[in-house]
């Protein structure tokens, strides 16, 4: 069955969200984050296409993208093939990093313009990663605080509200609208994914949870993994290594496709 087009924005002005595969984290540490913003601002030069809004979030990515030139998905492949080349390299991986297919809506008028500009902001906020609009680092919300970002298109979101003190109220007024996106991230402390390791497994400890079977670990290993939490926190907590869990995370993946044919 053939893929259904992209519908097209007349105003050339899209919100794009780009997900790990399988929902799966992407950006592990900080470096991570920081090289997908420099891939990013490569191609916004060499491509020469406007960012009006980003947010990272550890397992998806929002972008507010204008003057695509009906180029969005080159302009997209780009980003994410050299991201995926990176990431592969170093964290000794294969495979896809993202779904094969980024998701894409069209923006057509200025006031929905607006609330899909406060929304990619409010992502951290309503996934509980952040109190205050403004503290999660990985999203453009600086560009605005304090011109902190200089590839970032500020001028197009600053006509709409007149001044930097109107936008900036307009971002930090809280809202529940909904977007293209289905369900946020959550992250979990290292408390709280203890908690739940145990209440899960109906383990009495960390220790019990590490002395399962190898099909049972594997398994739980796989659950927690795409609840949200990353392997180093799963590392961090059981004492295995990086690339065990790795190893152990496609494994169950094989057989996750394997029961599916």
């Amino acid at each position: 069955m053939p893929r259904k087009a992209r519908e097209i924005s007349n105003l050339d002005i899209y919100h794009v969200i780009a997900r790990g595969i399988n929902k799966s984290i992407i950006f592990e540490e900080e470096d991570d984050f920081s090289t997908f913003l420099s891939i990013l601002e490569h191609y916004q030069k060499q491509e020469d296409f406007q960012i009006f809004a980003y947010c990272l979030m550890s397992n998806h990515v929002h972008l507010l993208l204008g003057n695509t030139k009906g180029n969005l998905g080159n302009i997209m492949r780009k980003i994410q093939v050299t991201f995926a080349k990176w990431y592969n390299a170093k964290y000794e991986r294969q495979g896809y990093l993202f779904q094969d297919r980024f998701r894409s809506e069209p923006i057509n008028d200025q006031g929905y313009f607006m609330r899909v500009f406060r929304y990619v902001h409010q992502n951290p906020l309503h996934a509980g990663v952040e109190t205050k609009v403004g503290e999660y680092p990985w999203s453009s919300y600086g560009a605005y605080s304090e011109n902190r970002i200089k590839w970032i298109d500020v001028k197009t979101p600053l006509s709409l509200f007149g001044n930097q003190d109107g936008l900036l109220h307009f971002l930090q007024t809280d809202t529940r609208e909904l977007g293209m996106e289905e369900k946020p991230y959550s992250a979990y402390t290292d408390e709280e994914t203890r908690e739940l390791i145990v209440s899960f497994t109906s383990c009495k400890s960390l220790k019990e949870f590490c002395r399962l079977s190898v099909d049972s670990f594997e398994y739980y290993l796989f659950a927690f993994y795409h609840a949200g939490i990353s392997v180093r926190q799963l590392g961090r907590l059981t004492g295995k290594t990086y690339r065990s869990i790795c190893k152990s995370l496609e494994k169950q993946q094989r057989l996750m496709e394997e029961k599916e044919e």
